[in-house]
């Protein structure tokens, strides 16, 4: 009888610990959220933000229309930067595009 419980019990941890050992790893790359505060603190993920972000879809939108927080995704080859922040913000943000570069 003791034999039994102590075969039970070994199988009992043994099938945990098999449960327990599957990696759960995610596949793709890494999701970062960020505010656009932080975000204009590096200048790769700056010059990444220019190039794949369209200014017109934040500037040219009524403020009503808007949620308060606006979100945008910078896609690198590691990783998936959400950006968050006000529309005042991102207004700023593509205002300082505007005036390095008015050709744009």
């Amino acid at each position: 009888m003791k034999a039994t419980k102590l075969i039970l019990i070994v199988a009992f941890l043994s099938f945990a610990a098999m449960g327990f050992s599957k990696e759960d790893v995610k596949s793709g790359p890494l999701t970062i959220t960020i505010s656009l505060e932080k975000a204009v603190e590096n200048p790769r993920l700056v010059s990444l933000m220019y190039q794949q972000l369209d200014s017109r879809v934040v500037l040219n939108q009524n403020p009503g229309e808007l949620p308060r927080i606006i979100t945008a995704k910078v896609k690198t080859r590691l990783a998936v930067y959400v950006i968050f922040g006000t529309l005042d913000a991102w207004k700023e943000f593509f205002k300082k595009q505007l005036s390095a570069n008015p050709k744009m």
